[in-house]
């Protein structure tokens, strides 16, 4: 399989992989060596920053995603109490998510489309980031050997973590919103 991206958003049926730079603010990265600058669960543990991919545009699965830096303490994920705003006009068959739910999974996460003529909400859901497998549909994208631990010596716990690719279909229901 081929995947167009089109890093402008300007080519119909290609993937347009979208910044949201300006609603990350949680830094859920670190390495074993900084295993205090990353806390993704709330609790000190972090994704390691060396098994996940670099930052840029990538390709995972077959849907082209934008990769936020995971040097340093920059912010890399939304918390879930964020509300992502991601300014893009034109036509989308779907929202494609990096996903992954902490302390337990995120079922049913209000989403709200907003259209030039109404909004319509749906829901997406996203398994724990620890899960041994997806719990909803998800893709397993990217799976570590470990997290970074912040109480262990060697900064690793052996226990793979997850990014999950999450849908939510942008086509809106037939007759909605039609005058």
């Amino acid at each position: 399989m081929v995947t167009l991206v089109d890093a402008n958003c300007t080519n119909p049926g290609s993937a347009c992989p979208l910044d949201i730079t300006g609603s990350l603010n949680l830094d859920g990265v670190a390495t074993p060596e900084t295993k205090t600058e990353g806390n993704f669960d709330g609790v000190g543990w972090s994704f390691p920053a060396g098994q996940l991919p670099a930052p840029g545009v990538a390709v995972l699965g077959s849907t082209a995603y934008r990769i936020p830096s995971t040097s340093g303490t920059a912010p890399n994920f939304v918390a879930p109490t964020a509300a992502v705003t991601v300014p893009a006009a034109g036509r989308f068959s779907q929202l494609s998510l990096l996903a992954s739910a902490r302390n337990g999974d995120a079922r049913d996460v209000p989403v709200t489309l907003h259209y030039g003529d109404g909004d319509v909400p749906t829901r997406v859901s996203a398994s724990d980031w620890a899960a041994g497998s997806p719990r909803f549909g998800e893709s397993d994208l990217v799976r570590t050997t470990g997290r970074v631990a912040v109480n262990s010596a060697s900064g690793t716990d052996g226990l793979p973590v997850h990014l999950w690719g999450a849908t939510v279909a942008t086509d809106r229901p037939p007759g909605h919103w039609s005058r």
